[in-house]
């Protein structure tokens, strides 16, 4: 079962009840909240919760027969209750050394959102508020190592018991790697978006960068080399690769699969879609349209599953279809986005922390309006234009 499907099952067969008084399922809402209580499992909650909404309802009717398209209201505003975030993601900073041209910083919101170097101390308070959490990626709309107190933060990440992941573009790592070595992530993963000089230097802009990254990989190297030599069971940090794929570059991943063997140091690979940062205008969605993976693609990457570097990939680009939409994210209800001024964001893919959105000191910052409001959405007919393009969403 999932929640959404054992949800409609009990409200469609209390739903029948009222209609034709099957006397076998009178006391069903009093046997799932039994069930629930000695078990308090997400499925048990909406199991009794899908019953309890007719139960508690003399006027609930069924609109025909079930359509597996469409999500009840009543377990949108279950689900937006019930839930409560087990990952976090820290907007560390504004700033950064690269120019990737799908980045939301080079669109029309490149100033969304400045804020100040995110403190140590904000952790403690998301954790005070919100013990649930688990696990927080330190990235954002920022190159991290840029952060002139990164060590601190993820001291304060790690102590607190948190699996602590660090997203980079790596041109820094060389000089970072010595910290990091010593205030150690749980993760590093170098976005990198290409498997050679000319091709970084398209994507990201800045001449020389490469070279920088690639110095970062071979300082990963002797590190790991004089750990082997002192006959160490540590490997090191996990390093993993990660890389923006559109329709453009598509045809660059068997040599980008080639350069993460070469370097010799990566966990693992993820092929990520690219966002709808900046869809806003009917010209906008058309060029997004023309760069982002659909259904079409699927012929072409499970070719490249076939390759000798694959082994490597743990995650492959999601595709969308346009004639289908699909409403399956799950970030607006178990994770929470944060930067240097406490500002938040749960869509935590597309727009990130504003001040609009609400802050981590509001009395109600989970169940804001803002947050129910974008919760809630999944049952409109149709989505925001950045939600139905959005890969997250056919997870």
């Amino acid at each position: 079962w999932t929640t959404l499907g054992i949800f409609k099952r009990y409200l469609r067969l209390m739903a029948k009840w009222r209609q034709f008084s099957y006397s076998w399922l009178e006391h069903m809402p009093t046997k799932l909240l039994s069930m629930f209580l000695g078990d308090p499992s997400d499925i048990n909650y909406f199991a009794w919760k899908g019953a309890d909404v007719v139960a508690s309802n003399p006027d609930f009717t069924l609109a025909g027969e079930d359509d597996f398209r469409v999500i009840p209201n009543e377990y949108l505003i279950a689900r937006s209750w019930f839930s409560k975030p087990t990952q976090a993601t820290f907007y560390l900073t504004d700033q950064c050394n690269l120019k990737c041209g799908w980045c939301l910083r080079q669109g029309d919101m490149a100033s969304v959102s400045p804020a100040t170097p995110f403190d140590a101390t904000i952790v403690d308070e998301v954790l005070q508020r919100f013990p649930t959490i688990s696990a927080v990626c330190l990235c954002g709309f920022g190159e991290p190592l840029m952060h002139p107190n990164l060590s601190s933060i993820i001291d304060r990440c790690v102590g607190r018991g948190l699996w602590t992941g660090l997203i980079t573009n790596g041109v820094l790592l060389k000089d970072a790697l010595p910290m990091l070595v010593q205030h150690r992530p749980s993760s590093i993963s170098v976005s990198l978006n290409a498997a050679s000089r000319i091709e970084h230097e398209k994507e990201c802009g800045v001449p020389g960068a490469w070279e920088k990254v690639m110095d970062g990989f071979a300082m990963i190297r002797q590190y790991r080399e004089s750990l082997q030599s002192l006959s160490s069971t540590d490997c090191g940090i996990p390093i993993f690769l990660s890389r923006v794929c559109t329709a453009d570059n598509l045809d660059g991943i068997p040599a980008f699969l080639k350069l993460a063997e070469r370097l010799g140091v990566i966990q693992g690979i993820d092929l990520h879609g690219v966002l709808p940062h900046n869809v806003g205008t009917p010209e906008k969605e058309a060029e997004f349209l023309q760069r982002v993976l659909t259904v079409k693609h699927r012929e072409q990457i499970d070719a490249m599953r076939k390759l000798p570097g694959a082994r490597l990939v743990r995650s492959w680009p999601i595709l969308i279809d346009l004639d289908a939409p699909a409403r399956r994210c799950n970030y607006p209800f178990n994770s929470i986005a944060i930067d240097g001024n406490r500002n938040v964001s749960i869509c935590n893919s597309v727009m990130p922390p504003a001040p609009e959105n609400g802050n981590l000191r509001d009395a109600k910052v989970w169940h804001s309006d803002y947050c129910e409001k974008m919760r809630m959405m999944f049952a409109e007919k149709e989505l925001p234009v950045w939600c139905r393009l959005c890969f997250r969403n056919y997870v």
